[in-house]
């Protein structure tokens, strides 16, 4: 799966231009915003680089600002005239994590999500992943990226081989450490396997996005899991634990908190019962549920509370986390090509 930067050293190859030329472009590539600023070329040939090759895989980005907590949200249009979304976040110790979409739309169609709504569209391709973050690189240029999160749009292991480049460009290039990168999936059937068995798959962290304590309920919200139980998920993870696990690998359980739906006291309990045993190895992030189009309900404050009392009596290390960016639709689950009203 080329690249462009891959088309780039195969041209200059062809030119006779000596190695450095090309380590020139590829630093260049993921430091500098255009063509205009690799200075280590000449003029022609940077002219002549860009007839050829573009900046950037998609032409047209638009921005939105959160004037509550400083997230931008990004609606990129692709080439082919898709749309996908990305969002950039402030950490708090002046840092920046960048949230990647993997695929335009999704397939998986969870109940709760807006991108499902949209239905899987096609993949993104490595460039498409990867220049989420180099576009974001440039803006704010004194804030570093240390963070990369693929909760965008689509099913990141839907789309693994793809990912799985595009990850190993964000480590090697730039410089984004592998526990500092999480992959969050709905664990569809046979995905874990497929991941396990993947010895080059990088180390990143990994997040399963669970939101059921039950088969029953799971069914009923991500319908990807009527062909599995939460027993396979449940030893998927112990699978990739004892492959990968290190205590900086913790597995997260992802949890969508909608009123009355997942969020009963039988739910935490099944859940603590089924993972009571990993306790020293994953946490659970409890995620109130963002507005979308969904005639569905956030849960109650004294409900989340109680469900993590539940999980935390069993041991399992359980937050309540609230999401970034809600006021220009930019929080988790609410990523759609739509226009803001």
């Amino acid at each position: 799966m080329e690249t462009t930067l891959d088309h780039i050293s195969e041209t200059l190859q062809a030119q006779g231009q000596p190695r450095y030329r090309i380590n020139q472009v590829r630093t260049a590539w993921f430091t500098q915003p255009n063509w205009d600023s690799v200075t280590t070329l000449s003029k022609q040939l940077r002219q002549d680089l860009a007839q050829q090759f573009s900046w950037l895989s998609f032409p047209t980005v638009k921005v939105f600002n959160s004037p509550k907590d400083s997230t931008q949200k990004a609606i990129i249009t692709l080439a082919d005239g898709q749309k996908v979304e990305t969002v950039n976040m402030p950490n708090s110790r002046d840092t920046r994590t960048v949230c990647v979409s993997s695929q335009v739309g999704c397939g998986m169609g969870c109940t709760f999500c807006a991108t499902g709504t949209m239905g899987l569209k096609r993949n993104l391709t490595v460039d498409e992943i990867v220049d989420q973050v180099r576009y974001w690189r440039w803006q704010a240029s004194d804030v570093p990226i240390t963070n990369v999160v693929f909760m965008g749009m689509g099913e990141p292991l839907a789309n693994s081989d793809a990912v799985k480049q595009a990850i190993n460009i964000l480590i090697n290039d730039c410089e984004i450490g592998k526990t500092r990168i999480v992959l969050s999936t709905v664990a569809f059937p046979g995905s874990l396997k497929r991941l396990v068995l993947d010895a080059d798959f990088p180390d990143v962290r990994l997040a399963i996005s669970l939101h059921a304590g039950t088969d029953e309920t799971r069914g009923k919200i991500v319908p990807s899991h009527k062909r599995q139980t939460i027993q396979q998920i449940k030893e998927g993870i112990e699978a990739y634990l004892a492959a990968r696990h290190n205590r900086r690998h913790h597995v997260t359980l992802e949890y969508v908190m909608l009123l009355d739906v997942n969020d009963m006291p039988t739910e935490a309990e099944a859940l603590a019962k089924t993972f009571k045993h990993l306790s020293h190895q994953i946490k659970v992030n409890l995620i109130p549920w963002n507005q979308t189009d969904a005639n569905l309900q956030r849960s109650s404050e004294q409900h989340m509370i109680v469900f993590q009392d539940i999980l935390e009596q069993a041991g399992i290390p359980t937050t309540i986390r609230y999401s970034k960016g809600l006021d220009i639709s930019a929080a988790c689950g609410q990523l759609v090509v739509k226009p803001l009203s």
